[in-house]
């Protein structure tokens, strides 16, 4: 059991022993800026044992991840009117602190890997300084229409939920969201009604580089305003039951794609020339899908390229001897296909 004085700035302690170390603290002094408890077992203190706080008004960094942890826990530390960085992951969560709504200045909140469900939180609604948000790995099924408020966001996942509804779609999200970087909504029950069919959006350009909208439920085709987000570099729309051909109108827009992940759908139809013109693209996956038609030859034009993966289609006709042109290219599936003829020779293996 640990008492904890202190007038240094910073608090740092973390074990995976087990059994947990017990701790009673008490933080009462008034340069602290920055907490540590990571995997301390503080679900284990007794009714008896608590947090004691006063004076953490200067306090900006709050990290007490994988402690198990419960609500009332957290409520001790309230009054923190300067916390910039909150980071709950990993504990036992199955309410939002009501408290966080007052913190004005809050950059980045951890909250995945709890007990979270329903809606997004309502006490996320003022936080207008977000940055960072991550409430993967919980039980939400639901969207509010009011985070396409949080303009500054840059980084959001809300990765491996039960997210079926996105009110308003995900496209108006986007639309008003036009400094968000990354966005990892894979793993969850969206359909293609969530994703929206706008294609006139608020933001003059996008900020967004990383969207992840795999292993849904979507049962449609890929939606046109994709091909507005021209500083997108990665792309993954794997397991989605995707339908419908590979539109070279919405795809050869992201002339900035680096990474093109649309294995395991339904697509079907030839694959078009066009992806020739995609001349930054490095990973290529279209497997399990059921493109047929022949190898597009201008897939020469990818020189950057490194994976390219057409494995289990119905691509027939011969392999076009220039992709041994391609001396960036170190992976290459071609298997479960129609192909017959010679195998070119490939420079770079």
């Amino acid at each position: 059991m640990y008492n904890i004085h202190s007038h240094h700035q910073r608090i740092h302690l973390y074990t995976g022993y087990n059994p947990p170390i017990l701790f009673t603290f008490n933080i009462f002094f008034k340069a602290l800026i920055e907490v540590e408890f990571r995997n301390c077992g503080l679900d284990k203190l007794h009714t008896h044992q608590h947090v004691s706080t006063t004076n953490l008004s200067r306090l900006k960094n709050l990290y007490l991840a994988e402690n198990g942890l419960q609500t009332p826990f957290v409520d001790a530390f309230q009054n923190m009117t300067s916390i910039a960085v909150i980071e709950l992951s990993h504990n036992n969560l199955n309410s939002t602190p009501f408290w966080l709504g007052t913190c004005a200045n809050l950059g980045s909140l951890f909250l995945d890997s709890n007990a979270l469900y329903g809606s997004l939180p309502s006490a996320l609604n003022n936080l207008t300084s977000l940055v960072s948000l991550d409430l993967s790995q919980n039980m939400f099924n639901s969207v509010p229409g009011w985070l396409g408020e949080l303009k500054g966001l840059q980084y959001l996942n809300l990765s491996g939920n039960d997210v079926n509804h996105i009110e308003g779609s995900l496209a108006s999200l986007l639309g008003n969201c036009c400094h968000l970087k990354q966005l990892d909504m894979s793993r969850n029950k969206l359909q293609s009604d969530a994703l929206g069919n706008h294609t006139h959006f608020e933001c003059i350009r996008h900020d967004l580089m990383y969207l992840d909208l795999s292993h849904n439920e979507y049962n449609g085709h890929l939606p046109p305003w994709l091909g507005q987000l021209e500083n997108l570099t990665s792309l993954i729309m794997t397991d989605s039951k995707l339908v419908g051909t590979l539109p070279c109108a919405i795809i050869t827009k992201l002339v900035n794609l680096k990474n093109l992940l649309l294995s395991n759908n339904n697509f079907a139809g030839s694959l078009p020339d066009s992806i020739g013109e995609l001349v930054s693209l490095k990973i290529l996956i279209l497997s399990s899908n059921h493109f047929d038609g022949v190898i597009p030859r201008s897939l020469v034009q990818l020189v950057s390229l490194t994976d390219l993966d057409l494995s289990r289609n119905s691509l027939n006709g011969t392999i076009p001897q220039n992709i041994g042109q391609l001396q960036n290219l170190s992976t290459l599936y071609l298997s479960e296909n129609k192909l017959y003829g010679n195998i070119p020779v490939l420079v770079s293996f």
